[in-house]
């Protein structure tokens, strides 16, 4: 080739033409330079991918764009080149990766971003599919509301519509000892079953599922102590109007503890103090239930319990004449014949609160013929006298105890 070269310039003139032209190839290097008009250089870097990814889980809605950088800048296309996308995910040529996918597990793949001038760079993404978490119901343990209780709590996890696949196992690694946690035979359930012991307590329980997914729940529970009197209605019946028999309220935790209404409402009238002091008027009939929550100052331990208050109409007296002196019987006896009739109550007894008062009202109900005399008794009253003139006398008589029972009758005398 050089001595082709060579050859080319031999004969006359030679010196002067190789001189010549290595001199204009020398000049037009330089003015190739100087325009910038010298053949593009390849590209020097390539692509890279800018994103981070992914955090996908199990039935659930992915979307996420991938994005790059380097390389020409501009054009860049995605495609999987390595392993394989999670069951119906899938990437798009623009870099979106979406999908819901049924799988769970483990993943790899790799994705490989080529730019306008063809360079490619790739980035492989793993990680786990996560499964839905395994909630566990109740979220809270039931409160004990009436002293120490057996409780039965059946605990579900979401299978139905979360995703938990069966058998599903249930732990406690820090059960109280009073407690007795059940796997069910159907593999969603158990429960947690015991008669509980005063204190407070904290647990976890696990669930873990066919596929290793794990939920935990902690539970607090106060199991409170006993309260006397547990039912108020051993203390008496208590009627509208009528100031009850004040109940001193204790509890089996050895005190002192501190007492206040923490949910339901006292019939009206009725109070409860910090002391644990039950007394009042009501002014109002019903079933009342309250609840009661207890401190124990020594030792913190909270308790609550159930009270029920049943507060009656004030029922009416019953009262009797004998002999027969009503309008369905009515006392026959002649002009200036003697009289005597007893009046007493014949319902309420052990209700009833002697002494009574006997009055007789008057007006549109009568009055007290002229000849008789009313002579009330601590329980009875007694109509004596005679009546001269003939005719039918009504009138009313009303007894009241010292409760503010009320009851009264209508006595009726023949006179001929």
């Amino acid at each position: 080739m050089v001595s082709n070269f060579i050859s080319r310039f031999s004969g006359k003139h030679s010196l002067q033409r190789v001189t010549r032209f290595f001199t204009l190839a020398i000049i037009a290097a330089l003015v190739w330079s100087l325009v910038g008009l010298a053949k593009p250089a390849a590209a020097t870097n390539t692509p890279f991918i800018t994103t981070s990814c992914c955090d996908i889980v199990w039935k659930t809605a992915f979307s996420k764009q991938l994005s790059a950088s380097g390389g020409s800048g501009t054009g860049y296309t995605y495609a999987v080149t390595g392993g394989t996308l999670p069951f119906a995910m899938t990437l798009t040529s623009g870099g979106l990766l979406s999908g819901t996918t049924l799988s769970r597990g483990p993943y790899s793949f790799t994705v490989t971003v080529t730019d306008s001038l063809g360079a490619t760079g790739s980035a492989t993404f793993s990680g786990t599919i996560l499964g839905i978490y395994v909630y566990i119901s109740p979220a809270t343990f039931p409160s004990a509301q009436t002293g120490v209780v057996t409780y039965h709590i059946p605990l579900t996890v979401n299978v139905a519509n979360g995703g938990v696949t069966a058998p599903v196992n249930f732990t406690s690694p820090n059960l109280p000892a009073w407690l007795t946690l059940t796997n069910a035979p159907n593999g969603t359930e158990a429960s947690l079953s015991g008669t509980g012991v005063t204190g407070t307590y904290t647990f976890t329980v696990n669930a873990t599922d066919a596929y290793g997914y794990t939920g935990t729940v902690t539970y607090t529970v106060t199991v409170p102590t006993t309260i006397s009197p547990s039912d108020l209605n051993t203390n008496g019946i208590v009627y509208v109007g009528t100031a009850i028999n004040p109940v001193q309220f204790t509890t089996g935790d050895g005190g002192p503890d501190t007492f206040t209404v923490s949910g339901g409402s006292l019939a009206p009238g009725l109070n409860l103090s910090s002391t644990g002091l039950y007394s009042g008027t009501p002014t109002q009939n019903g079933t009342f239930v309250f609840y009661i929550t207890t401190v124990n100052t020594n030792t913190g331990l909270t308790s609550i319990f159930k009270e029920v208050q049943q507060v009656n109409l004030l029922p009416n007296l019953r009262i009797i004449a004998t002999p027969n002196a009503t309008s369905s019987s009515p006392l026959s006896v002649a002009a200036n014949g003697a009289i005597s009739v007893t009046l007493s109550i014949s319902n309420l007894s052990g209700q009833a609160t002697a002494p009574f008062t006997w009055t007789i009202p008057g007006g549109v109900e009568g009055s007290l013929p002229t000849g008789l005399t009313l002579t009330p008794g601590s329980t009875s009253a007694t109509l004596t006298g005679s009546i001269a003139t003939t005719g039918t006398y009504t009138f009313k008589v009303v007894a009241t105890d010292q409760k503010g029972l009320v009851g009264n009758i209508t006595v009726v005398i023949v006179v001929s």
